[in-house]
């Protein structure tokens, strides 16, 4: 019986440790920072003292806005006064697990969101799939002059989205065919091959737009990108 309630005491204890997931996409609620402090606690001791907090939405640059509040009143602080047994939590506040702290705290029941947990972890790279990341596609000649073959988006093993795109050229020479260039930038040869080119792009770190590595392993942030297919 001992055996296990130590084997439910140390579940209980990974379960608070562990972190969410990783995020396929947006979080419908969005990804919160830590509340902070903007005044000091009401009280020296105790559950019953207040302390106004304030917290910023992380991932709403992202295009990932958040639900919930941007200012509370909390509970504080968390220390047992002398001539108690004990720190429960008192009404209105109720117990709940934050991640940040890795620990179970007494918060704002009336008020659930203000204390819910991040469903998953955002990697800001995941987020080129699902957000709109302005990548012009020149055809009018100054980087390319045809539309691409094909531009497909995946994942990769990090969960970072993936857009690979690839050119193919018509023309040919003498019965022979020529090859096919992707430019970006100013004008920069990212990928070349006959007759077709293919370029694998990463989404950032930060999750607004497309980049790819070099043969020097250069990475290279792209703002601008066509199909040279010589026609």
């Amino acid at each position: 019986m001992a055996l296990i309630a130590l084997v439910f005491v140390i579940a209980n204890v990974l379960s608070v440790l562990a972190d969410p997931p990783l995020c396929t996409g947006c979080p419908t609620e969005g990804i919160w920072a830590p509340w902070v402090d903007v005044d000091v606690c009401t009280a020296n001791c105790g559950l019953s003292g207040t302390i106004s907090q304030t917290r910023v939405c992380t991932t709403e640059a992202l295009g990932c806005p958040c639900s919930g509040n941007t200012a509370r009143v909390s509970i504080c602080p968390v220390t047992v006064c002398p001539g108690t047994k004990d720190a429960q939590c008192t009404a209105p506040y109720a117990k709940y697990v934050n991640y940040a702290n890795k620990r179970n705290e007494c918060g704002n029941a009336t008020s659930a969101d203000d204390n819910a947990a991040p469903t998953c972890t955002l990697n800001p790279c995941s987020l080129c799939l699902n957000t709109v990341v302005n990548l012009p596609i020149d055809t009018t000649g100054t980087l390319g002059n045809t539309a691409f073959a094909s531009d497909t988006l995946s994942t990769d093993g990090n969960g970072c989205s993936v857009r690979t795109l690839t050119c193919t050229s018509t023309k040919t020479v003498l019965g022979l065919p020529q090859a096919a260039n992707i430019k970006v930038n100013g004008g920069i040869t990212a990928a070349t091959g006959t007759p077709t080119a293919s370029l694998v792009m990463t989404c950032s770190s930060t999750g607004l737009g497309w980049q790819y590595s070099g043969p020097l392993g250069i990475t290279t942030d792209v703002a601008q990108i066509g199909c040279d297919a010589s026609v």
